[in-house]
């Protein structure tokens, strides 16, 4: 019985391999970073499960990838086995490159006992299929699949050995490079392996039935979550390189200030002797203090300016792997991708609606890191124009609701227009949002008198309001006091508020009292 193979299943499997590849790569320079028994365990058998599954489907794809002819089923039980394996060997692997004492002889054993291990794995998992007369196997390719087996998990040791460096020069294009090379090796194993299995002519499927899911479905499903949690370790794994780095060098660092502050110690002791001899070097002193904790300062600040930038960065990279999902999710709407039953159906809607909430994240964390980049202008703000805009999008956006407004008429204060505008935007729209299931719905824009002399700006709104005991968690990152089901949101809007207006020198806060609405009050700097 001759063998077929889906082109665009085969390239999907590779492009797993590479995936899996490259991060098991980056998950290398981790798992052999000192961090303690408990916490490199956790990242060993992290990076295993990652590295493992990455592997495994690659194997599985590539195998719904190719066809006799006939539907086929396999055996749940030893799928699951083929997968344990290939975490277990990744887990060998993973451990082996976290000695730092690693030789070629360890990388020989190591190679051949990971090879054996990818060679079961992959047999073990032609072994799940469900077919009469059982495969037979040529001998020859046999042998040869093994040998390739073997050189490749020898190659990719040594690869993990010489990338697990955290310093590297040209990092991405090293493991991208090795990554290509390592698929390039697992999927010749794989393929090899595949060509080497001979099937009957007359061969069945001996699950009753047959396959009630189509292979494009099945594969595309598996293909997706691969590239879920290997984008998930990944970012894990780039984000801990970071802190590490960043914490290596803020110990330098501290080292450096605390033998500065022993010194400066002994010196102010030895002033308090002789404090009245000795004025004119006790001044010295205290100038020299103060311009250190300004360098501090200046040094506190540069570092989160690097890790607004960083946050900006990771943002941005997220959004390839978002890409990605919803590229298959659209090979899987395709009309030639084959039919979804209901279960399909309704697990590709959860996927598009879990990637399209991951993308708002993405969205709501770049526009916040852009509110520490821009330039702030002091300029004359009409308010009460900003919060009317605010007002008529909303009206726009939902015209079917009645909604009484009140906005005071000329609200004048000193700022930037582009980022109070952003103020005004999401207190209204928080306004109109959770005051959507009052039948008669009130929003008030007004200004008053504070007790410094500065006027204090509020929203106030008959809404769904909040208990006071959360108040302290309002202006917080990713902070909601409502179930997402009720209301929607990311839970960054208030946050991005309390940021604009702590860059005006003001302040915000709230009072409110469940089901009796909500008042956000706030100031901003004057001249």
């Amino acid at each position: 019985m001759t063998v077929s193979y889906n082109f665009a299943l085969v390239l999907t499997s590779f492009m797993v391999a590479v995936l899996a590849s490259y991060t098991a790569l980056h998950l290398a320079s981790r798992v052999s970073v000192d961090r303690g028994r408990t916490a490199s365990l956790l990242w060993l058998g992290g990076g295993a499960l990652s590295m493992g599954t990455g592997i495994w489907s690659m194997h599985f794809i590539g195998m719904l990838g190719s066809s006799i002819g006939i539907p086929m089923v396999y055996d749940i039980g030893w799928t699951l086995l083929s997968l344990l394996i290939a975490v277990t060997v990744s887990g060998l692997a993973l451990h082996l490159v976290s000695n730092e004492t690693l030789n070629r002889s360890s990388l020989a054993i190591g190679g051949a006992v990971m090879g054996a291990g990818i060679v079961s794995m992959h047999y073990v998992g032609m072994g799940a299929m469900q077919i009469a007369p059982g495969i037979d196997f040529r001998p020859g390719l046999v042998t040869v699949s093994v040998m390739i087996a073997v050189i490749a998990s020898y190659i990719a040791l040594a690869l993990f050995a010489a990338l697990r460096s955290s310093v590297l020069k040209h990092p991405f294009i090293k493991r991208g490079v090795s990554a290509v090379v390592m698929a390039v090796a697992i999927s010749g194993m794989h393929y090899t392996g595949m060509a080497a299995a001979q099937f009957a002519p007359d061969s069945i499927c001996t699950s009753p039935g047959g396959a009630d899911v189509s292979n494009a479905w099945l594969a595309g499903t598996i293909a997706v979550f691969t590239l879920l949690l290997l984008a998930i370790a990944l970012i894990i794994s780039l984000y801990d390189a970071h802190l590490i780095s960043n914490a290596w060098v803020h110990n330098q660092k501290l080292v450096e200030v605390n033998e500065r502050l022993r010194h400066e110690s002994e010196q102010r002791e030895q002033a308090n002797q002789q404090i009245r001899q000795q004025a004119e070097h006790l001044e010295v002193l205290n100038s020299q203090l103060e311009a250190n904790v300004l360098k501090r300062t200046h040094q506190l600040e540069a570092s989160v300016r690097e890790l607004e930038a960083f946050s900006y960065a990771v943002a941005h990279d997220l959004r390839g792997p978002l890409s990605t999902i919803g590229g298959f999710c659209g090979l899987l709407e395709a009309p030639d991708s084959g039919r979804l039953n209901d279960k399909g159906n309704h697990y590709l809607e959860r996927i598009k609606g879990s990637a399209e909430k991951m993308g708002e994240l993405i969205e709501a964390l770049l526009a916040l890191a852009h509110l520490s980049r821009v330039g702030l202008r002091h300029e004359d703000v009409n308010l009460s124009a900003l919060a009317q805009a605010a007002i008529d999008d909303c009206r726009a956006r939902d015209p079917d609701r009645e909604v009484h407004t009140t906005v005071q008429p000329l609200m004048h204060s000193m700022g930037d227009t582009r980022l109070l505008r952003q103020v005004m935007v999401n207190l209204i729209n928080n306004a109109w949002k959770f005051s959507s299931r009052r039948d008669e719905a009130t929003i008030e824009i007004g200004m008053t008198p504070g007790q410094d002399g500065r006027p204090v700006f509020h929203v106030k709104d008959n809404g769904a309001g909040f208990d006071m005991a959360y108040v302290d968690k309002l202006f917080g990152f990713f902070e909601r006091l409502h179930n997402p089901t009720e209301f929607e949101g990311t839970g960054i809007g208030l946050a991005s508020v309390h940021r604009i207006l702590v860059r005006h020198e003001g302040r915000i806060w709230a009072e409110s009292a469940p089901d009796q609405g909500a008042a956000f009050y706030f100031t901003l700097w004057e001249p």
